[in-house]
């Protein structure tokens, strides 16, 4: 009698360990994947994806989501890179695309992002984005120029990471090329080439952007009408 308590109680244990991995990973599992190589895992908890496509193909690579994300193509080639998005974020219609080997892509918590592309390539590269922050459509953040140029035998272009901090405010058509930095709170105006380092709480816009206000401070509410 006690074996079989015993048994029924590990059954039912078990089932509630199945149900909560499969929760974990439903929200991507209704989303197209194409997954080669060994030890490459897409993670969800507490996520909202759809009208997803990843893409994986190299050894030990991970995709990890917290938020919504609506709409977007996931691309990694290589080995041990990582795409993380962290909680309580809301991320549509974007491309998400590594190639190389120790590249990370992550973005923080509650960011909203519109619409746009982000690429990382070459050897641990990285592209960093930090909490709170608010990007627009048709943003184009760029760690790599993805072909290499060479002068006297040597590539003269490498990849570089983007650092962009926190409660940043990044708007329509603006491009963020390798190895630029966003300070906290800054605001990037539309149609923007962002190079270099963008000091904090200030309006940078132009091409090239430059500095037009400073010690500036912004929230995500609507302009009351």
């Amino acid at each position: 009698m006690i074996s079989k308590v015993f048994y029924l109680f590990t059954y039912i244990l078990s089932q509630c360990f199945s149900k909560l991995k499969a929760d974990m990973h439903s929200e991507i599992a209704f989303n197209k994947q194409s997954i080669k190589g060994k030890g490459n895992r897409l993670e969800a908890y507490r996520a909202k994806i759809g009208h997803c496509t990843f893409k994986l193909s190299g050894e030990n690579n991970l995709f990890s989501c917290q938020s919504l994300l609506k709409r977007s193509d996931i691309l990694i080639e290589g080995d041990n890179n990582r795409i993380v998005i962290d909680a309580g974020g809301e991320i549509r219609n974007i491309k998400l695309w590594i190639k190389g080997n120790g590249n990370e892509i992550h973005i923080g918590n509650e960011v909203i992002f519109n619409g746009g592309r982000i690429v990382c390539a070459g050897s641990n590269n990285r592209v960093a984005i930090g909490n709170d922050c608010m990007f627009a459509e048709r943003i184009e953040i760029w760690a790599s120029d993805t072909h290499p140029i060479y002068k006297d035998g040597q590539i003269i272009n490498p990849s570089q990471p983007i650092y962009i901090g926190e409660h940043v405010w990044v708007g329509t058509n603006v491009t963020i090329l390798k190895g630029s930095t966003l300070n906290d709170g800054c605001i990037i105006g539309m149609g923007s080439l962002v190079k270099g380092e963008v000091p904090s709480r200030v309006v940078y816009a132009g091409n090239p952007a430059r500095v037009l206000k400073e010690d500036v401070e912004w929230d995500k509410s609507t302009i009351p009408l």
